[in-house]
């Protein structure tokens, strides 16, 4: 076999080589992506079955997990929340997990008439900051405030009220599923 008969096929042999690695990388990738939406319906699933034996079980008839032409509310409260972050360092697992309770809190205090809120806000302080430093107590109504004011801003449009959501911990990055109300489809009082 001359020189180059033999370069020629090594070459062609590392060309199939690196196409298949190619090829894997992107099975990886699929492979990787098939899981992340398993991980998604499961996570939904769960918060159906949460909200169906919660207080607001009589509320929801069906649960649509992504309306068509809506975007989905995983990536909206993502949005929501991203002014909040701490890019300077990772937030941890609880921390991410704070941040968003206080803007669901405040997403669906936005969605109240405005006349109703400030008494719904005083309410939620009370009850869920029951025994609380009164400076941190005035802090969280401060920061409740403006992300109302950021969701009036930039969200108005999005009538849908967050009912329940998850956060996992997925090692590499977080992965947030949540749950909210049909467009255009007010929770009853």
């Amino acid at each position: 076999m001359t020189d180059k008969v033999a370069n020629a096929k090594i070459q062609q042999h590392f060309k199939e080589v690196f196409t298949m690695a190619k090829k894997s990388k992107g099975f990886s990738e699929l492979l990787k992506q098939e899981q992340r939406e398993k991980m998604q319906r499961q996570a939904m699933q769960e918060m159906e079955d949460d909200i169906r034996q919660g207080p607001l079980k009589e509320e929801f008839v069906d649960i649509l997990q992504e309306p068509k032409g809506h975007a989905r509310m995983s990536d909206v409260l993502s949005a929501f929340v991203g002014p909040y972050e701490d890019k300077e360092e990772e937030m941890s697992l609880n921390q991410r997990q704070s941040l968003l309770g206080i803007a669901v809190i405040a997403w669906n205090l936005a969605l109240l008439p405005k006349d109703q809120r400030k008494a719904a806000l005083k309410e939620i302080i009370r009850e869920l900051l029951k025994g609380e430093d009164p400076l941190f107590q005035r802090e969280m109504r401060e920061i409740i405030n403006e992300m109302v004011a950021r969701k009036d801003q930039f969200f108005a449009d999005n009538q849908r009220y967050i009912v329940n959501y998850q956060l996992r911990d997925l090692g590499t990055e977080f992965h947030l599923t949540v749950a909210s109300t049909v467009p255009g489809e007010p929770v009853e009082e």
